[in-house]
Formats: structure tokens, C-alpha cells, sequence
């Protein structure tokens, strides 16, 4: 693994990200860039909650998906991808305890959604 070669005290895996070991403990922020949206809907709704678990009050998780609900073949994968939308992405986000700060769109129109975890939340 590439990650692994090159940042050798850091701890990786190549897993499911649905089912990773790394949701049995806990971290100050996570990332998720060009990823969320080729899971399914279920799955992404799923992924956002064990994220939320995983985060220490305060943490930070900034990740990418389109603002419009919509569904398009991936072109790096081939694999169908799906936006839940920005509605549905801070619905999700509230009932996990993600708090979206701040949005950004890029210049290729990419869209990101910056989120804390409250303080309360599990």
C-alpha cells in the first residue's frame, strides 16, 4: 500500500470503509474527499453516523458530494454515484451531531460541506 510506504508510523488499512477497524476509536478529524458519494444512499447515511461515533467533540470532518441530488457514472471508477443532496446531507449531518460551518465550491464546481461535531453528541 502506498500509504503505508510512505507514511510508515501512520496506521492504514484497505478495507470497506462501511465496516473499518478504525471505527473502534476515536480521532480529532477525519477527511473524506471524492468518496462518500460512490456509496449508496444507505451506506453514505450509515458511513456519516460512524463517522459522527468516531470524532471527539470539537473534530472536524470535511468531505465532498454535489450539492443537487442526482446519480452519474463515476469516471476515475466506472461506478454509479450517488448525491443524497445538500438537504439531505445536513439532515443527515444534524441528526448524527455534524454541524456543517462552512461550504465551498472549487473551481472545477466541486462542492464541500465542513463539518464539526457538537460537544453533546455521541
Amino acid at each position: 500500500m502506498a500509504f503505508s510506504h510512505l507514511l510508515p508510523e501512520s496506521p492504514g488499512a484497505c478495507e470497506p470503509a462501511q465496516d473499518s477497524t478504525f471505527f473502534g476509536r476515536s480521532f480529532g478529524g477525519a477527511i473524506s474527499i471524492g468518496f462518500v458519494f460512490l456509496l449508496n444512499a444507505d451506506d453514505q447515511r450509515t458511513l456519516l453516523g460512524k463517522v459522527a461515533k468516531a470524532l471527539e467533540p470539537g473534530g472536524r470532518f470535511p468531505f465532498s458530494a454535489p450539492q443537487e441530488a442526482c446519480e452519474w457514472r463515476d469516471t476515475l471508477s466506472g461506478r454509479v454515484s450517488i448525491s443524497l443532496g445538500e438537504n439531505a446531507y445536513v439532515r443527515n449531518l444534524d441528526e448524527v451531531g455534524l454541524h456543517v460551518m462552512r461550504r465551498y465550491v472549487d473551481e472545477g464546481s466541486n462542492h464541500y460541506y465542513d463539518t464539526v461535531k457538537l460537544p453533546d453528541t455521541a
